[in-house]
C-alpha cells in the first residue's frame, strides 16, 4: 500500500513505498497456512507409501512361502493331517515333511518360512479324497488369514485360501 503524509508548509508530499506491519502479518500468516497445509498432505502421502509397501512385503512373504508348499504338495505323496494347522506328507525325494502353525509364523520340518514382518494369525488344512477311492485324485485345501506387524496397518488382516492338488495318482488294477 502507498502511503502518502501531508504537506508541511507547501513542500512536495513525502511518498513512503513499502508494506504495513499488518499487511506483512497476514501475508505471513497466509504463507504459514499453506505450508502447513503442505507438510500435512506430504507426511500423509509417506505414512500412505509405507502402508502399501508393507502391503507388498506381506504380499510377496505369504505368496512365496504358499507357491514352495503347494509346489512340494504337488509332487508329495502318503498325506496326513497332523492337526488342524498342519500337514505332513512324503515328498519327491523320500522325505518326510511337516508344513505346521508355530505361534504366527508357518514352519516347515521347524524352519521357519515366513517373514518376520508378517503374522499368521489363522492356518488349517483340509484333505479330501486321500484314500485315493475309486480313482478319484486328492486334494488338500488350506488357508490362512496374514497380518502385518506395522503401526500403519493395525487390526488389518488378508484372508488367502488355496487348493492343491497332487499329480501322483494311483490306479487301482483290474485284478
Amino acid at each position: 500500500m502507498l502511503k502518502v503524509n501531508p504537506p508541511a508548509g507547501g513542500q512536495k508530499p513525502k511518498v513512503k513505498n513499502g508494506f504495513t506491519m499488518i499487511e506483512l502479518l497476514i501475508a505471513m500468516s497466509l504463507f504459514l497456512v499453506l505450508i502447513s497445509v503442505s507438510v500435512g498432505g506430504f507426511i500423509r502421502s509417506l505414512q500412505t507409501q509405507r502402508t502399501i509397501i508393507g502391503l507388498m512385503e506381506a504380499s510377496d512373504s505369504i505368496s512365496l512361502v504358499l507357491e514352495k508348499m503347494t509346489r512340494e504338495m504337488r509332487d508329495g505323496y502318503g498325506f496326513t493331517q497332523a492337526s488342524g494347522s498342519a500337514i505332513q506328507f512324503v515328498n519327491r525325494y523320500g522325505q518326510s515333511v511337516v508344513y505346521s502353525l508355530n505361534g504366527t509364523a508357518i514352519e516347515r520340518n521347524g524352519q521357519k518360512l515366513t517373514a518376520d514382518n508378517v503374522n499368521i494369525t489363522n492356518f488349517f488344512v483340509k484333505l479330501s479324497n486321500i484314500d485315493y477311492g475309486e480313482g478319484s485324485q486328492p486334494r488338500i485345501t488350506m488357508g490362512l488369514s496374514v497380518s502385518v506387524n506395522s503401526k500403519y496397518l493395525q487390526n488389518f488382516s488378508i484372508s488367502i485360501q488355496t487348493t492343491v492338488s497332487p499329480r501322483m495318482m494311483i490306479l487301482n488294477s483290474p485284478n
